[in-house]
């Protein structure tokens, strides 16, 4: 869907529906049940490889609406070109 930016934000509209939500598939991810009306915020944060310290994994959450908004309050939305990149997604 789009490539991170440190500091930004990506508002994305989706239908209501259950939906599969992964930063990394090789790490899993997550199922959210949306519902028509609500807002919802997910976070990426990196956390450290054990196995190779050059490496971080992509950590992706869910959390409240409430934090959601405290959290992006500030930040800028994603610059353009790094949203809906072809290589989004790419194994």
């Amino acid at each position: 869907m789009a490539h991170v930016q440190s500091g930004r934000i990506l508002t994305v509209e989706i239908p209501a529906g259950n939906h599969y939500f992964s930063a990394d598939p090789k790490h899993g991810g997550f199922q959210l049940d949306t519902e028509s009306g609500h807002e919802y915020f997910l976070r990426l944060d990196y956390t450290p490889n054990t196995s190779n310290i050059w490496r971080l994994y992509s950590v992706l959450s869910n959390v409240s609406e409430e934090r959601g908004r405290i959290e992006t309050a500030n930040l800028k939305p994603l610059d353009a070109k790094w949203i809906g990149s072809p290589n989004c997604g790419a194994a």
